[in-house]
């Protein structure tokens, strides 16, 4: 029983998001702005494109998955996306098409967020502590953990103008690095609830 409904979930994550009339009034957890208009993700793998400002949405077709996608992050044409099933999905021509750059289902990770400071180089983080890494836009995720210590789900990550590097986690914690990443410091805060963004 318990490997047949691991094979029927690891099946449904590595289809395509379905095309739904109703896509763009579903649920919807992150939008960003492109060159373009915006795009924005949300629940079954729902991938919405918007030329004009928002005034119309159109779904994209073939998206790779129907995880629950929870974050955007755009470099100019370029867009990645993450969200349940540890799952990073990615376009190069501003949304039209998509593919699958990372993905595991069995692992049962959701990623909160997604962070490009380049097209080339970003992060993805999410639940217990997951730090993901790339250096060549998401040909090559390093998969780690921000602390052997301190599991706590990471919600959001960005860079100071200074080029500090922050994760807003929960339990009252940040974490921050000086080295683009190589190593972490947690900060606790003063207040000791979940931080959702930098």
């Amino acid at each position: 029983m318990i490997m047949s409904l691991f094979f029927a979930v690891a099946a449904w994550a590595n289809e395509t998001a379905e095309i739904k009339k109703l896509a763009a009034e579903s649920l919807l957890l992150s939008i960003s702005p492109t060159e373009a208009g915006y795009v924005a993700v949300g629940e079954r793998g729902h991938v919405l494109i918007s030329q004009d400002s928002g005034q119309t949405w159109a779904q994209a077709e073939d998206v790779p998955t129907r995880a629950t996608l929870t974050k955007v992050a755009v470099q100019g044409n370029k867009i990645w996306a993450v969200g349940h099933d540890t799952t990073i999905i990615h376009s190069a021509d501003a949304g039209e098409t998509w593919e699958l750059q990372f993905e595991d289902a069995p692992r049962e990770v959701p990623l909160l967020s997604v962070k490009f400071f380049s097209e080339t180089e970003g992060f993805a983080i999410g639940a217990y502590g997951t730090l993901m890494h790339t250096t060549d836009g998401g040909a090559e995720w390093s998969d780690d953990l921000i602390s052997e210590e301190l599991d706590y789900h990471l919600n959001d990550v960005d860079q100071t103008e200074a080029g500090t590097l922050i994760v807003a986690a929960e339990a009252g914690y940040m974490f921050r690095s000086e080295d683009q990443g190589a190593t972490w410091q947690e900060v606790e805060l003063p207040y000791p609830g979940a931080v959702h963004g930098c």
